[in-house]
């Protein structure tokens, strides 16, 4: 069905407006609900059929002039009718707010070069083509409806219509005659979805990959927990790591930031160790040591450096002491043994 089997434009027609664009080669169901909206739709069937339906039913407004193919009358009182679009058009003048009618002239689109129309048809192809490897929710079968249609501005609205992109950039592109700046506009809008689908699934990637290493882990920890508790060896240990836990976390705050995770990634490896085995028992004496130190005490005791020079000039007379007995007790019994007398 065409415009030119009805009456010439500009031409008065009912307004009728709709959350979302409808474009020139949807059939959709529409839902009227408003009885000034019935009654104007009882009077377009009445004569051509034709109604404009738009998201701005304003001056300029631009929306898309249709036929009606069916109207039913609904239980709940709301009338529903099956509308076709045909072409864009736009208001020219507001003639009735009840019901909302108005002067609507048809859209044509300036004449373009068809050479650079055709360039950026193939760059939207190619684009297009790229935003559904990224894109797994984007129909596939749009580029083979793209290749079997000619009219540049039925493929950009096929596309913005499948596109979920926000309804103002939507209205923008829609609004817009020229065909070159249309698909200059929406090469870009396809752009930014391909960069928003790759990073999305670099995101998905990396959530895999975390969570299957944090399965892996799991369940290799849940088997060494088995092998531990066949060999008796679970329970003692498990009682040790607690213990070291709640020690850590008592001194935490008192802690550096590298000195904590290292206590910390040591009390890890002891957990997969064998209780017995030689590394863990070096682990383990580091971890007793380390945690019995009294980090965040402070000595009530007063410290002066006489008292600190006395202390260890005493220990120091202690192990010189030490130190010469052991020459004296060497050269002796040395001698003793030299000539038999001991």
């Amino acid at each position: 069905m065409k415009l030119e089997h009805y009456d010439k434009f500009p031409t008065e027609l009912a307004i009728i407006q709709q959350e979302n664009i409808i474009y020139p080669f949807m059939i959709v169901p529409i839902f009227l609900s408003s009885d000034d909206e019935i009654e104007a739709i009882k009077e377009a069937n009445k004569n051509t059929k034709l109604i404009f339906v738009t998201t701005n039913p304003k001056k300029k407004g631009v929306g898309t002039i249709g036929s009606i193919l069916r109207e039913v009358s609904l239980p709940n009182g709301k009338t529903k009718i099956l509308f076709q679009g045909l072409a864009k058009g736009t208001i020219q003048q507001i003639k009735s707010q009840t019901p909302l009618k108005g002067v609507i002239e048809l859209i044509q689109p300036p004449l373009s070069n068809k050479i650079e129309v055709d360039a950026l048809l193939d760059t939207l192809k190619e684009q297009t083509s790229q935003l559904i490897r990224y894109n797994p929710t984007f129909p596939r079968d749009i580029i083979k409806v793209i290749d079997n249609n000619s009219d540049a501005d039925r493929i950009i609205d096929l596309i913005v219509s499948t596109l979920k992109i926000d309804e103002n950039k939507a209205y923008e592109l829609f609004e817009l005659n020229n065909t070159i700046d249309r698909l200059t506009l929406l090469i870009k809008y396809i752009l930014k979805e391909i960069e928003t689908a790759k990073i999305k699934t670099e995101l998905a990637k990396k959530v895999s990959r975390s969570i299957n290493e944090t399965n892996r882990e799991y369940f290799l920890k849940q088997q060494l927990q088995m092998i531990q508790e066949e060999l008796g060896i679970n329970n003692k240990q498990n009682k040790e790591l607690d213990n070291y836990h709640k020690k850590l976390a008592k001194i935490k705050k008192h802690l550096r930031e590298d000195a904590y995770k290292e206590i910390k990634k040591q009390i890890d490896r002891f957990s997969r160790m064998h209780p017995d085995s030689a590394e863990a028992t070096v682990i383990q004496t580091y971890l007793d040591w380390v945690l019995e130190i009294p980090f965040g005490e402070e000595s009530k005791k007063s410290l002066k450096i006489n008292d600190v020079e006395k202390q260890l000039d005493k220990e120091f007379f202690k192990q010189f002491n030490i130190y010469e007995n052991t020459i004296y007790n060497f050269f002796y019994f040395g001698s003793c043994a030299r000539i038999n007398f001991c």
